[in-house]
Protein backbone atom coordinates (compact mmCIF):
# COMPACT_ATOMS: atom_id res chain seq x y z
CA UNK A 1 0.00 0.00 0.00
CA UNK A 2 2.80 2.57 0.76
CA UNK A 3 4.28 2.00 -2.38
CA UNK A 4 0.65 3.07 -4.05
CA UNK A 5 0.32 5.76 -2.31
CA UNK A 6 3.80 7.26 -3.03
CA UNK A 7 3.08 6.57 -6.93
CA UNK A 8 0.06 8.30 -6.74
CA UNK A 9 -0.90 11.12 -9.08
CA UNK A 10 -3.59 13.41 -7.42
CA UNK A 11 -4.82 13.98 -4.01
CA UNK A 12 -7.43 12.14 -2.57
CA UNK A 13 -9.14 11.34 0.85
CA UNK A 14 -9.27 7.69 2.75
CA UNK A 15 -12.09 7.45 5.46
CA UNK A 16 -11.36 4.30 7.46
CA UNK A 17 -13.65 2.53 9.91
CA UNK A 18 -13.12 0.36 13.09
CA UNK A 19 -15.71 -0.37 15.75
CA UNK A 20 -13.27 -2.14 17.92
CA UNK A 21 -10.82 -0.18 20.29
CA UNK A 22 -8.11 -2.25 20.49
CA UNK A 23 -8.19 -2.99 16.95
CA UNK A 24 -8.57 0.73 16.51
CA UNK A 25 -5.73 1.63 18.35
CA UNK A 26 -3.43 -0.61 16.00
CA UNK A 27 -5.35 0.92 13.03
CA UNK A 28 -3.82 4.55 14.40
CA UNK A 29 -0.80 3.23 14.87
CA UNK A 30 -0.06 1.95 11.36
CA UNK A 31 -1.96 4.76 9.42
CA UNK A 32 0.57 6.94 11.51
CA UNK A 33 3.57 5.30 10.70
CA UNK A 34 2.28 4.87 7.07
CA UNK A 35 1.81 8.57 6.58
CA UNK A 36 5.58 9.44 8.30
CA UNK A 37 7.25 7.58 5.84
CA UNK A 38 5.58 8.38 2.60
CA UNK A 39 6.12 12.35 3.70
CA UNK A 40 7.51 12.62 7.42
CA UNK A 41 8.16 16.25 6.94
CA UNK A 42 3.85 17.03 6.39
CA UNK A 43 2.37 14.68 8.37
CA UNK A 44 -0.34 16.38 10.61
CA UNK A 45 -2.57 14.72 12.88
CA UNK A 46 -5.86 16.47 13.81
CA UNK A 47 -8.53 15.22 16.73
CA UNK A 48 -12.25 15.25 16.61
CA UNK A 49 -14.74 13.21 18.27
CA UNK A 50 -14.61 9.65 17.74
CA UNK A 51 -12.26 10.42 14.79
CA UNK A 52 -8.95 11.35 14.35
CA UNK A 53 -7.48 12.86 10.87
CA UNK A 54 -3.81 12.32 9.77
CA UNK A 55 -2.62 14.29 6.72
CA UNK A 56 0.56 15.11 4.14
CA UNK A 57 0.11 17.74 1.70
CA UNK A 58 -2.07 15.52 -0.81
CA UNK A 59 -3.40 12.62 1.22
CA UNK A 60 -6.02 12.86 4.54
CA UNK A 61 -7.25 9.87 5.71
CA UNK A 62 -9.74 10.29 8.77
CA UNK A 63 -10.05 6.84 11.47
CA UNK A 64 -13.54 6.68 12.74
CA UNK A 65 -13.74 4.56 15.71
CA UNK A 66 -17.19 3.48 14.21
CA UNK A 67 -18.51 0.36 12.38
CA UNK A 68 -21.17 1.52 9.58
CA UNK A 69 -24.08 -0.05 9.35
CA UNK A 70 -27.75 0.57 8.89
CA UNK A 71 -28.39 3.26 10.77
CA UNK A 72 -26.84 5.40 14.04
CA UNK A 73 -27.08 2.90 17.10
CA UNK A 74 -24.72 0.66 20.03
CA UNK A 75 -24.55 -2.90 19.03
CA UNK A 76 -22.73 -5.68 20.69
CA UNK A 77 -19.52 -6.62 19.00
CA UNK A 78 -18.40 -10.60 19.69
CA UNK A 79 -14.62 -12.11 18.75
CA UNK A 80 -12.54 -14.56 19.97
CA UNK A 81 -9.38 -12.63 20.85
CA UNK A 82 -8.55 -9.33 21.10
CA UNK A 83 -7.77 -7.51 17.98
CA UNK A 84 -9.21 -10.51 16.07
CA UNK A 85 -9.85 -10.35 12.17
CA UNK A 86 -13.09 -12.62 12.16
CA UNK A 87 -14.66 -9.50 14.76
CA UNK A 88 -18.76 -10.09 13.94
CA UNK A 89 -21.77 -7.90 14.55
CA UNK A 90 -23.01 -11.32 14.91
CA UNK A 91 -22.40 -14.19 17.84
CA UNK A 92 -20.95 -17.09 15.57
CA UNK A 93 -21.05 -20.50 16.05
CA UNK A 94 -17.55 -21.70 15.08
CA UNK A 95 -17.20 -24.13 17.64
CA UNK A 96 -16.73 -26.71 14.60
CA UNK A 97 -13.19 -24.88 13.93
CA UNK A 98 -12.41 -24.98 18.01
CA UNK A 99 -13.36 -20.79 17.97
CA UNK A 100 -15.54 -19.50 20.40
CA UNK A 101 -17.32 -15.82 20.70
CA UNK A 102 -16.55 -15.25 24.29
CA UNK A 103 -15.65 -11.99 24.36
CA UNK A 104 -17.39 -8.59 23.43
CA UNK A 105 -17.55 -4.81 23.78
CA UNK A 106 -20.02 -2.72 23.24
CA UNK A 107 -19.59 -0.34 19.98
CA UNK A 108 -20.72 2.72 17.84
CA UNK A 109 -22.49 2.44 14.42
CA UNK A 110 -23.67 4.61 12.13
CA UNK A 111 -24.96 4.72 8.30
CA UNK A 112 -22.80 5.97 5.34
CA UNK A 113 -25.66 8.40 4.72
CA UNK A 114 -25.28 9.87 7.87
CA UNK A 115 -21.76 10.19 7.97
CA UNK A 116 -21.70 11.45 4.31
CA UNK A 117 -23.77 14.44 5.42
CA UNK A 118 -21.85 15.02 8.86
CA UNK A 119 -18.90 15.31 6.68
CA UNK A 120 -20.15 16.95 3.58
CA UNK A 121 -18.84 13.82 1.27
CA UNK A 122 -21.07 14.00 -2.30
CA UNK A 123 -18.84 11.33 -3.80
CA UNK A 124 -17.34 7.87 -3.13
CA UNK A 125 -14.89 6.54 -5.99
CA UNK A 126 -14.54 3.12 -3.50
CA UNK A 127 -16.32 1.45 -0.83
CA UNK A 128 -14.95 -1.02 0.56
CA UNK A 129 -16.58 -3.41 2.92
CA UNK A 130 -15.46 -5.90 5.48
CA UNK A 131 -17.76 -6.37 7.69
CA UNK A 132 -17.72 -9.88 8.80
CA UNK A 133 -21.54 -10.49 7.12
CA UNK A 134 -23.12 -7.07 7.98
CA UNK A 135 -22.47 -6.25 4.09
CA UNK A 136 -26.27 -5.75 3.66
CA UNK A 137 -26.94 -3.30 6.59
CA UNK A 138 -23.74 -1.05 5.42
CA UNK A 139 -25.22 -1.41 1.80
CA UNK A 140 -28.88 -0.17 2.85
CA UNK A 141 -27.46 2.68 5.27
CA UNK A 142 -26.14 4.01 1.85
CA UNK A 143 -29.32 3.93 -0.11
CA UNK A 144 -29.79 7.98 -0.44
CA UNK A 145 -26.08 7.93 -1.78
CA UNK A 146 -27.00 5.06 -3.92
CA UNK A 147 -29.69 7.04 -5.24
CA UNK A 148 -27.45 9.59 -6.25
CA UNK A 149 -25.28 7.89 -8.00
CA UNK A 150 -22.63 9.12 -5.63
CA UNK A 151 -20.71 5.48 -4.96
CA UNK A 152 -18.87 4.56 -8.28
CA UNK A 153 -17.45 1.12 -7.02
CA UNK A 154 -18.41 -1.48 -4.03
CA UNK A 155 -16.01 -3.93 -3.48
CA UNK A 156 -17.40 -6.86 -0.66
CA UNK A 157 -16.86 -10.27 0.76
CA UNK A 158 -19.52 -13.47 0.43
CA UNK A 159 -18.78 -16.36 2.36
CA UNK A 160 -18.66 -18.61 5.90
CA UNK A 161 -20.40 -14.97 7.75
CA UNK A 162 -23.40 -14.88 5.70
CA UNK A 163 -24.64 -18.14 7.61
CA UNK A 164 -24.69 -16.52 10.27
CA UNK A 165 -26.06 -13.92 9.48
CA UNK A 166 -29.04 -15.72 6.85
CA UNK A 167 -28.02 -13.32 4.48
CA UNK A 168 -27.51 -14.40 1.09
CA UNK A 169 -26.15 -13.76 -2.53
CA UNK A 170 -29.59 -13.46 -4.03
CA UNK A 171 -29.73 -10.33 -1.35
CA UNK A 172 -26.96 -8.79 -2.62
CA UNK A 173 -27.79 -9.46 -6.42
CA UNK A 174 -31.29 -7.67 -6.54
CA UNK A 175 -29.75 -4.79 -4.13
CA UNK A 176 -27.59 -3.86 -7.01
CA UNK A 177 -29.86 -4.58 -9.57
CA UNK A 178 -32.23 -2.32 -8.29
CA UNK A 179 -29.34 0.14 -7.62
CA UNK A 180 -28.44 0.29 -11.60
CA UNK A 181 -24.85 -1.96 -10.84
CA UNK A 182 -23.26 -5.14 -12.31
CA UNK A 183 -21.38 -7.44 -9.98
CA UNK A 184 -18.24 -9.37 -11.08
CA UNK A 185 -16.53 -12.08 -8.95
CA UNK A 186 -13.01 -11.13 -8.60
CA UNK A 187 -10.79 -14.43 -9.44
CA UNK A 188 -7.94 -15.60 -8.22
CA UNK A 189 -5.65 -14.65 -11.21
CA UNK A 190 -7.25 -10.58 -10.50
CA UNK A 191 -9.27 -11.28 -13.41
CA UNK A 192 -13.47 -10.18 -13.46
CA UNK A 193 -15.94 -12.59 -14.31
CA UNK A 194 -18.79 -10.77 -14.53
CA UNK A 195 -22.51 -12.03 -13.07
CA UNK A 196 -25.06 -12.01 -15.76
CA UNK A 197 -27.71 -13.76 -13.67
CA UNK A 198 -28.62 -14.59 -10.57
CA UNK A 199 -28.23 -18.39 -9.82
CA UNK A 200 -28.61 -20.72 -6.73
CA UNK A 201 -25.19 -22.21 -7.40
CA UNK A 202 -23.40 -18.99 -6.38
CA UNK A 203 -24.79 -19.32 -3.04
CA UNK A 204 -21.47 -21.06 -1.71
CA UNK A 205 -20.82 -20.34 1.45
CA UNK A 206 -16.62 -19.73 0.80
CA UNK A 207 -14.98 -16.44 0.98
CA UNK A 208 -15.53 -15.22 -2.05
CA UNK A 209 -14.46 -11.44 -3.22
CA UNK A 210 -16.81 -9.84 -5.39
CA UNK A 211 -16.75 -6.03 -7.22
CA UNK A 212 -19.88 -3.58 -7.78
CA UNK A 213 -19.55 -1.16 -10.23
CA UNK A 214 -22.32 1.65 -11.41
CA UNK A 215 -23.29 0.74 -14.49
CA UNK A 216 -22.79 4.07 -16.55
CA UNK A 217 -19.02 4.04 -14.89
CA UNK A 218 -16.19 3.39 -17.12
CA UNK A 219 -13.02 2.34 -15.12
Amino acid sequence: MESNLKNKKQAFEIHAFEPSIHTFKILESNTKKLLQNIDSKNCTILDSINSEILETNDIKITLNNCGLGLQNETLTLYYDSIASGLSSLARRRLEHFNIDFSMSERVQIRSLDNYCAAFGITHIHLLKIDVEGFELNVLNGAREMFKRGAIDIVTFEFGGCNIDTRTYFQDFWYFFKEQKYQIYRILPNEKLYKIEQYKELYEQFVTTNYIALRQDFRI
